[in-house]
C-alpha cells in the first residue's frame, strides 16, 4: 500500500513556492540576457530595460557570451557580467552582483551547517558557544594559519 502525505494544502504549496515563479524572469535575464524575451521587457525595471535592448544590439558582448561553455559554470557567468562596461551597464551590473551573491550566501549558509554538524556532535555535546564559535570560524575559513610563526612568538612556560 502506498502512502500519500498531505499534510499541507495545495494552496499552501503553492504560496510557499510562488516566488519561485516570480523569479523566472530574473534567471532567464540573468543566465542568457540575449535570450530573454522582448515582450517581457517591459516588465524590468525603467533602467534595465533601456540597458538589456542596448546590450541584446551589442555584437562584440554578444560574441563574448557564445563563447562561453553551454552549460557555463559560475565562473564563466561571473567572468561575463564582469567584462560588461561599468559606464553603459550599471544597472544591468548591479542586477547580476546582486543575483550572483546570492548563490554565495546560500553556499556559505550550507558549508557552515554541514561544519556545525561535524564540530557539535553526539561526543561533543558539552562544548561552550565560545569554543564552538571559534572551531566554526577554523572550519569555514579558507585562511591557513602560520603555526610556526605563531608558536615562535608565545613565550615557553618554565617549571619552578
Amino acid at each position: 500500500m502506498q502512502r500519500i502525505y498531505t499534510s499541507l494544502p495545495l494552496g499552501a504549496f503553492d504560496s510557499r513556492f510562488s516566488q519561485f515563479l516570480a523569479e523566472t524572469n530574473n534567471i532567464t535575464l540573468f543566465t542568457n540576457p540575449f535570450a530573454f524575451p522582448d515582450d517581457k521587457i517591459n516588465l524590468l525595471d525603467e533602467n534595465l530595460q533601456l540597458e538589456i535592448i542596448d546590450l541584446k544590439c551589442n555584437s562584440v558582448l554578444k560574441s563574448k557570451f557564445a563563447e562561453l561553455p553551454v552549460l557555463p559554470s559560475a565562473d564563466d557567468m561571473i567572468a561575463f557580467w564582469r567584462i560588461l562596461p561599468a559606464n553603459e551597464f550599471e544597472h544591468l551590473r548591479s542586477f547580476a552582483q546582486r543575483y550572483i551573491c546570492r548563490f554565495g550566501s546560500t553556499y556559505r549558509c550550507e558549508q557552515s551547517f554541514s561544519a556545525m554538524k561535524l564540530i557539535k556532535n553526539k561526543n561533543r555535546a558539552r562544548l561552550t558557544d565560545s569554543n564552538l564559535n571559534v572551531l566554526m570560524i577554523l572550519a569555514t575559513t579558507n585562511l591557513q594559519p602560520d603555526i610556526d610563526k605563531l608558536a615562535s612568538n608565545l613565550q615557553s612556560h618554565k617549571s619552578h
